[in-house]
């Protein structure tokens, strides 16, 4: 799907763009398709004590990152290298694969070796559910992935 068809195009009127996790540095931009939402933003933004001084030098960042399109490049690195954890793993997956992470249920005593194996990674689920959440992230190398799979298919 294109940016507009998951966002104005699909109803959204507000919408949030966090950097932070995809390769920027302490920047967000608010987006509002629905003009007549905008006008008391900033009242409740200064209300909210959301103002940082000099903020348009961390926000001009926002602009190589949109128009170089760094931000669907990274985004994509990070699904590229969940996609590769998933497929490894396709016999686990508890929720269908869709974005930079991957939800198994490959059982406790699998999770514990790869844990022993140095392995950190997020349970997810009740405790002791025997399920886990893998997170790429933009910056996640190639190398760590490829020891992931490798860990996972030996405690296949």
């Amino acid at each position: 799907m294109s940016p507009a068809e998951l966002t104005w195009k699909s109803g959204v009127d507000v919408l949030s763009f966090g950097v932070i996790k995809n390769g920027g540095m302490n920047a967000e931009a608010v987006v509002f398709f629905d003009p007549a939402l905008v006008a008391d933003f900033e009242f409740r933004r200064k209300r909210a004590g959301q103002l940082f001084c000099k903020g348009r030098y961390a926000s001009v960042q926002l602009l190589a990152y949109l128009e170089t399109g760094l931000w669907r490049r990274n985004a994509e690195r990070a699904n590229a290298l969940a996609a590769r954890i998933a497929d490894t793993g396709r016999q686990w997956l508890s929720e269908p694969f869709a974005t930079n992470q991957v939800f198994m249920k490959p059982g406790q005593q699998r999770i514990d070796a790869l844990e022993k194996q140095g392995f950190a990674f997020y349970p997810w689920g009740p405790a002791g559910s025997g399920e886990c959440r893998f997170v790429c992230s933009w910056d996640t190398s190639d190398e760590d992935v490829d020891a992931l799979c490798a860990a996972l298919k030996s405690v296949s």
